[in-house]
């Protein structure tokens, strides 16, 4: 599909620094120099939350009392996020970003860094409680420390919940000229229409917007439990670009399976060989 100028792809923090301060970038090296042969670029993302299984994608020296154990369980019951909120934590994931804007920032092929969604996963008032006001600063101090290793490559960070931290986050992305996604489009999403869909076409032209089209969004227009209703690919695509305003959409490559039962990718690549491009 000639129209395809980006591949994002999730590299993991455990992976990338399998030991305190020791770091392997080789899959990431290998994987610029092949998109380099077709002159294609890298959307590098930045992954550490696991959704549904029970891996914990960081590092084993952070599942410490020392750094809050690192990690903490999600509400799905099947997966960790990243304590955000514990300052040691932040510092270690600023010294990866650190190293990676060192060897990859200068890279003919290398478009952009993304990091993932803003909702902490956690819907109960006690650990909001506890934890929001410090889990989003750290968020953010993460992201600007990208900024400012990366002076040369795009920065997104992927905002979607909570709806109290919106404004703020929203002011600091713009203030420090990082750009704003999200990992799902859903044309008739009350929640996301009301909060943060809300706020792409007051930013647009100011900051890069990246928005993911995730495995479900093909499957439900609302993200409702239970509800499938198959929204084509071109409601999802003109949605975005009427509603959402993205300077890149990035379309998950989820092939044909029992549990799902169609090739979405394929419908993609269709879709996007007949449109009228002018």
């Amino acid at each position: 599909m000639k129209r395809v100028k980006n591949f994002l792809k999730k590299y993991f923090w455990n992976k990338l620094e399998p030991k305190f301060g020791v770091y392997d970038f080789s899959e990431i090296r290998n994987d610029l120099a092949n998109l380099k042969l077709i002159d294609k670029y890298l959307i590098l993302s930045l992954q550490a939350e696991s959704f549904v299984t029970n891996e914990k994608l960081v590092p084993d020296y952070l599942l410490t009392n020392d750094y809050d154990g690192g990690v903490y369980p999600i509400n799905t019951g099947k997966g960790y996020n990243v304590a955000y909120y514990n300052q040691k934590v932040q510092e270690r994931l600023i010294a990866l970003v650190g190293a990676l804007g060192e060897e990859f920032d200068s890279h003919s092929h290398l478009e952009a860094i993304n990091f993932e969604e803003t909702s902490p996963s956690r819907i109960e008032p006690e650990w909001h409680k506890a934890h929001i006001k410090e889990y989003i600063t750290g968020m953010l101090r993460v992201a600007k420390a990208a900024k400012i290793s990366f002076p040369s490559t795009i920065i997104i960070q992927y905002v979607n919940y909570p709806e109290s931290s919106l404004d703020e986050v929203t002011d600091t992305l713009i203030s420090y000229g990082i750009g704003m996604g999200g990992p799902d489009v859903y044309s008739h999403n009350r929640h996301l229409e009301q909060g943060v869909y809300s706020y792409y076409p007051k930013i647009a032209g100011s900051i890069p917007i990246g928005m993911a089209v995730d495995y479900h969004n093909y499957q439900s227009s609302t993200g409702g439990e239970g509800i499938k209703n198959s929204p084509s690919i071109a409601l999802i695509h003109s949605f975005a670009m009427k509603k959402l305003k993205p300077n890149y959409m990035f379309w998950l490559r989820r092939t044909a399976e029992p549990w799902n039962g169609t090739d979405y990718w394929q419908d993609v690549i269709d879709y996007f060989n007949k449109f009228d491009w002018h």
